[in-house]
């Protein structure tokens, strides 16, 4: 039987059926808008809304569902098509659609899904020509029977992993917003003495060490043609990206911050000077006995010979990714790999090792050294005033750097990142560093 309607034709048709379905997808994707929008609100580091239900994923569902609806609106048309006589070819070219819709495909689908129903070749010609016909960027030539596509996932910048707290760091809430630690600054002397001599009087000394939160923020301005049009990625992105950027914030000053009034003080800087000695290196590189030599002496026994009770668990070495790709190359006298194994274990000497790009390369004269750190990490104290949380702000103001920039004039929202948190090294012999590292230079 001949075809008997233009693909104008079943488009405009298939269209006016259609717009109780396409109503009911708008007020889906609505829904789906305002969850997001309550999730941008609530989200935080350790109160994810999701883990107390998925309401964004039961309006998943209903579009899904609608989508179903749309492929079976499309079926039902082909039957009144069959009832009205208007041709089989036509109302076959309808359910192919319908099948690709309901694989989640357009009509660009539809001869594939007709080849594996073992359609004819003249049919299939001729939904092949439909298909051309139907323009898929304008609405009533087809446009609406292909639902929008996303990546399933976004390309993520290559950022520094966050190893501090990974390490063992221990985190202390501190509620009030700080924190005072006694401490020991010179211990007592115990003598021997024969029968009735005077017993030499001593006693220890000691100091307090002060906690303050130290507020980390960041800010990201965003249109709100994107939020309102984007897909629920789009907030997924801006949320990680704040709180990947929080994460680095801390690990960069939990490392090697100077410390101020507004800033923490690092492993580095909290290092007793007597810890922070000079790599050894005669040569143009550093030889494996030079880096043993330097590992046991300069750094472990910094702690180990001031009495700092460090395992093979609670001490942890961190170096930049040149510095432990060096020390992955070094062999032995029979051309064995001396570090390699161990560390593809994580280990180094026996204690745990990370790697961080926030740890320069650049130091020194020459700008190419770098620094190794070995810490005690059951002296190492995260104290959290405010744990993380993200927050939406909309159509909020902002200061982009030069000016304020008014959010409701330019359409505009605000996702913020606030934490407040301080670092501190209980005993300053507890770490040590060795510096002018050149390996891998």
């Amino acid at each position: 039987m001949p075809l008997s309607l233009s693909a104008r034709d079943v488009s405009r048709a298939v269209a006016e059926s259609m717009r109780p379905v396409l109503k009911e997808l708008d007020e889906i994707r609505n829904e789906q808008r305002d969850v997001r929008r309550r999730l941008r609100v609530a989200v935080t580091r350790n109160a994810d809304p999701l883990r107390r239900g998925d309401p964004a994923g039961a309006a998943t569902r209903r579009l899904n569902a609608a989508t179903h609806e749309r492929a079976a609106a499309l079926e039902r048309f082909a039957e009144r098509d069959e009832k009205k006589g208007l041709g089989l070819n036509a109302a076959a070219c309808l359910r192919v659609f319908a099948l690709a819709q309901k694989q989640g495909y357009g009509p660009d689908r539809a001869v594939d899904v007709a080849r594996e129903l073992k359609y004819g070749d003249e049919l299939i010609g001729k939904i092949d020509s439909h298909v051309k016909a139907l323009g898929s960027g304008v609405l009533a030539d087809g446009g609406f029977l292909i639902p929008p596509e996303y990546a399933a996932e976004i390309i993520e910048l290559l950022n520094a992993a966050a190893v501090v707290r990974k390490a063992g760091a221990r985190a202390i809430p501190m509620p009030r917003g700080t924190m005072s630690f006694r401490k020991k600054t010179a211990a007592s002397t115990a003598y021997w003495v024969g029968e009735s001599s005077t017993i030499t009087a001593s006693q220890p000394t000691g100091g307090i060490v002060i906690m303050s939160g130290k507020k980390l923020a960041a800010l990201i301005p965003t249109s709100n043609d994107l939020l309102r049009n984007a897909s629920p990625e789009a907030d997924a992105l801006i949320r990680d990206e704040l709180v990947i950027r929080h994460a680095l914030g801390e690990d960069s000053a939990y490392l090697r911050g100077v410390g101020t009034d507004f800033t923490p003080k690092g492993i580095r800087y909290w290092a007793n000077a007597s810890n922070v000695t000079a790599a050894t290196q005669a040569g143009a590189s550093a030889t494996l006995y030079e880096v043993i030599n330097d590992l046991e002496m300069k750094l472990i026994y910094k702690l180990t010979g001031g009495n700092v009770p460090v395992t093979k668990d609670s001490g942890a070495f961190f170096m930049h990714p040149r510095s432990a790709a060096y020390l992955r190359t070094l062999v032995d006298g029979t051309g064995k790999y001396f570090f390699r194994e161990e560390m593809r274990d994580g280990r180094l000497s026996g204690y745990q090792y990370h790697e961080s790009t926030q740890i320069p390369i650049n130091l020194g004269s020459g700008t190419n050294e770098s620094e190794v750190l070995f810490a005690h990490m059951a002296d190492c104290i995260i104290g959290d005033e405010l744990a993380l949380i993200v927050e939406f702000l909309a159509n909020a103001s902002y200061h982009d750097g030069s000016a304020v920039v008014s959010g409701a004039s330019d359409d505009e929202s605000v996702f913020r990142a606030i934490g407040k948190h301080d670092f501190l090294v209980q005993r300053d012999l507890a770490a040590a560093v060795l510096s002018t590292v050149k390996w891998g230079a």
